[in-house]
Formats: C-alpha cells, structure tokens, sequence
C-alpha cells in the first residue's frame, strides 16, 4: 500500500493505497479499520521479523494514526527487499513521513530515490514538485521578512538618528539660548554698572561742584566779610572818637559850670 497524502499549505493529495499483495491486512486498511490492520501486522512480525511487506503494511498503518516516529522505522526495515516496486513505495512514504514533520529539504532526497527506482512513478513526481514549490515559497518569505527587518532596522536607526540630530539641535538650541542668556545677562550687569559709575560720577562731579561753589562761596564771603568787619572796626573807632569827643564836650560843660 502506498501513501499519497501530502499536506503542504494549501496543497493536498487524497490517501488512497495499492495493494502489493492481498492480504487481510490490506482489506483492513483500504476499509479505514487502521486499528485491526496494525493488530494484524504486528501479529505477522512477532511470527517473521523480517517480513518486509509487514513491515510495509504497519509503517502504512501507523502513518494513518499520526504514529510517524514508529512509521519511519517500519519503512526503513521494508527497505531489506529486492522488490523495487516496494522498496520505491518505501522511499516514497519516508519521503511523505518527512513532510509531516515538516522536514522538506530531506524529503526532496527521498522522492528522488524513489523516482531512481521507478522513474514512471507519478506521484513522487507530483510530490517531489510540489515540496519543491513550497520550499521556494519559504525562501521568499524569509527573505522578504529579512528585507522587511533590515528596512525596519534601517528606519529604526534613521529614526534614532534622527531623534539624535533632534537632540543635539535643541541641546545646542538650548546652549545657544543659555549662552545668550548668559551674554544678555553680562550685557545688562555690564550697562548697569557702567550706568552706575556715570552716576557715581556724576554725583562725584555734582560734589566737587558743589564744593568747588562753596569755596568760590566761601573764598567770595571771606573778602566781604573783611570789608564788614573792617567796616564795623571803623564804625566802633569812630563811634569811640565820638564817644570821646562827647565826653570831652560834657567836661568842658561841667567845667564852665563850675566856674558859673
């Protein structure tokens, strides 16, 4: 009995079976009673372990059950034959093992042993071109995931970078406006205090102004009041000459009135 299932995405062969020899066995199977077939099979191989078309037959049956692990080693021992038919049937159903378990890159080596051996054989050839197809499709995928990375990664850095650029634009906007702070500030300390020592000298010069009035006031009042005091001194003089020519006066008087 051959297997023909391939399940590969979208891609599916319908199960149907050959019979190598007729056999309860293979009447079991052909009526889907995979259960009893197995039972059967492995009845005959307790009998005669190197039975290849028991072999063949359990391998069949056990892939029927999801068994792939003990179908694998049921093909392998239907390889011990000089049947090529069966032995390309072997190779064939290995090959269908491997694409269960999504192996196709060794699957491929195994339809083409079976094709080796029956070169007529069709549905390796379906099959063999089929894993072919969807292994290029896997290929494009990943590559295209891998582009799609890259030009993620790509943006992402033109995105750091540019994120970077930003930051540095607005540290260095942000040094540039704290050094203009800094120079506004040193600008307005700078007029403050130049405004401050034109009004200190303008106070100083208004000082020595004024002191320079005051002594021109001063050096103006000393004369005047030499011209005042030497005017009083000569007032008291004259008003002690009068005073003196008064008294002069009156003692003449007193005299003459004596002498009356």
């Amino acid at each position: 009995m051959r297997i023909t299932r391939l399940n590969i995405s979208v891609f599916i062969i319908c199960s149907y079976s050959i019979a190598i020899c007729e056999d309860k066995g293979i009447k079991l199977y052909n009526s889907n009673q995979f259960d009893k077939a197995r039972e059967y099979y492995e009845k005959i191989l307790l009998e005669r372990k190197e039975d290849a078309i028991a072999s063949f037959g359990l391998g069949s049956t056990a892939f029927q059950q999801n068994d792939y692990s003990s179908a694998m080693k049921r093909f392998e021992s239907a390889l011990n034959t000089d049947n090529m038919e069966l032995k390309s049937s072997a190779y064939y159903n290995m090959a269908n093992v491997l694409v269960e378990n999504q192996r196709l890159e060794e699957s491929l080596a195994f339809y083409r042993k079976s094709l080796v051996l029956n070169p007529n054989d069709l549905d390796s050839k379906i099959n063999y071109e089929l894993v072919k197809f969807r292994l290029q499709e896997q290929r494009n995928d990943e590559n295209q995931e891998s582009n799609e990375d890259k030009d993620s990664n790509k943006d992402q850095s033109n995105d750091q970078n540019q994120s970077k650029d930003s930051k540095q634009n607005n540290e260095n906007q942000d040094e540039d406006q704290n050094d203009q702070a800094d120079s506004s500030k040193k600008n307005n300390d700078e007029q403050q205090n130049k405004d401050q020592e034109n009004k200190n000298n303008k106070q100083d010069k208004e000082k020595g102004d004024e002191n320079s009035s005051n002594e021109e006031k001063k050096q103006k009042l000393i004369p005047q009041d030499k011209q005042n005091a030497t005017a009083i001194l000569d007032a008291l003089k004259n008003n002690e000459k009068i005073n003196k020519k008064m008294q002069i006066s009156q003692s003449k008087r007193k005299n003459l009135e004596k002498d009356w």
